[in-house]
Parts: C-alpha cells; sequence; structure tokens
C-alpha cells in the first residue's frame, strides 16, 4: 500500500499515514486504526512520540559537495550562509563531515550559526 504523511495530492498513494496514531485514512474516508500494529503485524511497534523532538534535526553536511577538498574556510562560509539563510526554515547544524583527518589540518569549533 502506497501512503503519503501528509495530505497531500497525489494519485500513487491510496490514502494518508499519520505516525504519531499509527493510522492510516484511506481514499474512501475509511480509517485503519494501529496500522502497523494490527494490519501489518507489527508486534512491539509503538507510534512516533514528537514530545521532545517535534521536528528531525535539519542542516547541511560537508561530505556530499566536498568529499576530502574541504578546508576550514569552506566550512565557516557555507555555515554563515546557512545562518543568513536557511536557519527561519530549521536548518540548524553544519556536519563537518570527513576530508579534514588525514591532512592534519585542525578546525575551529562552529559553536552557533547565528
Amino acid at each position: 500500500m502506497v501512503m503519503t504523511l501528509g495530505d497531500v495530492e497525489t494519485s500513487l498513494a491510496e490514502g494518508m499515514y499519520d505516525p504519531v496514531a499509527d493510522k492510516a485514512t484511506l481514499k474512501d474516508g475509511s480509517v485503519v486504526e494501529h496500522y502497523y500494529r494490527d494490519k501489518l503485524g507489527v508486534k512491539y511497534f509503538q507510534p512516533i512520540d514528537k514530545k521532545n523532538f517535534p521536528l528531525p534535526p535539519s542542516g547541511w553536511c560537508t561530505w556530499y559537495y566536498y568529499y576530502q577538498q574541504i578546508n576550514e574556510s569552506e566550512v565557516k562560509q557555507n555555515a554563515r550562509w546557512i545562518a543568513d539563510n536557511l536557519k527561519d526554515y530549521g536548518a540548524k547544524y553544519v556536519q563537518i563531515d570527513d576530508g579534514w583527518q588525514g591532512t592534519g589540518r585542525v578546525y575551529t569549533r562552529l559553536d552557533k550559526c547565528e
């Protein structure tokens, strides 16, 4: 069964799934409560508890653009741009991933992008 995770118009989906309530609402209006537990038979399934973390972490990772060609200046420049342009949209993190460890370079810590 193809489902969406929100109110999305698509001919591909048979309905909408709410992971917090574990409830599927099908296009015909019928509701399947405890979809993962009862319908799919996932015995120990628990719906997502979003009280502590209502949104997933969001940001940018250096690896997928720079691979091993990264340096401190590029990280800082990108972090500043993200803080200036994407912070209001939920981007909070810059992950400095790989590329730096084999060069002997030392980078400063990015405490906050404000």
